[in-house]
């Protein structure tokens, strides 16, 4: 399985208002965020291989189990990074409809390799002040094992997960490069657009 496979699993905190990151000091519970991540796995493993689902059903289960695992609102809030600043409310409203399902449809669609067979946790380690660090090993019985680390952090008492990195590479920070790209070449309105384009299917 491709490594970019695990990507999709981003989740990032509630945030209050458009794109603000609330104040938060909780420190992330390492039981819980191995549960969180070992829940997230083991759920899309078990719809890839599921053969009462067609393909579509398959892909909205995915994309429903994903959507609730993460916030995709912070997601967003990184990814825009500080082009954010010069976007009005009707397009920072706009770009937060977009980027969700953006995110899930264009990920959603490498779960569906059946490649994927089974997941092992390889331990839990603080990661700054707050985080927690889940390394993960993901097998497969086409390609050689994927290892994956996913950042977790406690929101309300609840773990989320805010980041994941395969072979030392930030999914948050791949998206906030490719968001970028896509302002400067077609501004805000052509990424918003290109977001659509691909949650329906049409986009690369």
């Amino acid at each position: 399985m491709r490594a970019c496979v695990w990507a999709v699993i981003l989740n990032l905190s509630s945030v209050a208002g458009a794109f603000a990151e609330p104040r938060n000091n909780e420190v992330a519970d390492p039981a819980l965020a191995a549960a969180l991540v070992g829940q997230v796995a083991g759920d899309a493993i078990a719809t890839i291989h599921d053969r009462r689902l067609d393909r579509t059903a398959a892909q909205a289960r995915l994309r429903e189990q994903l959507g609730a695992s993460f916030n995709l609102r912070y997601v967003g809030l990184l990814a825009l990074g500080p082009y954010r600043r010069d976007m009005s409310e009707a397009e920072l409203t706009a770009f937060e409809a977009a980027f969700g399902d953006y995110v899930l449809a264009r990920y959603t669609a490498l779960l569906e390799n059946p490649g994927a067979t089974a997941f092992r946790i390889g331990g839990v380690e603080r990661a700054g002040s707050r985080d927690a660090l889940v390394h993960m090993i993901i097998n497969s019985n086409t390609e050689a094992p994927v290892e994956a680390d996913w950042r977790v952090r406690m929101f309300g008492g609840a773990p989320q997960i805010i980041d994941i990195s395969v072979s030392g590479l930030s999914v948050v920070a791949r998206q906030s490069e490719e968001v970028g790209v896509w302002i400067k070449e077609a501004g805000v309105s052509g990424l918003i657009e290109h977001m659509r384009q691909v949650a329906k299917g049409d986009g690369g």
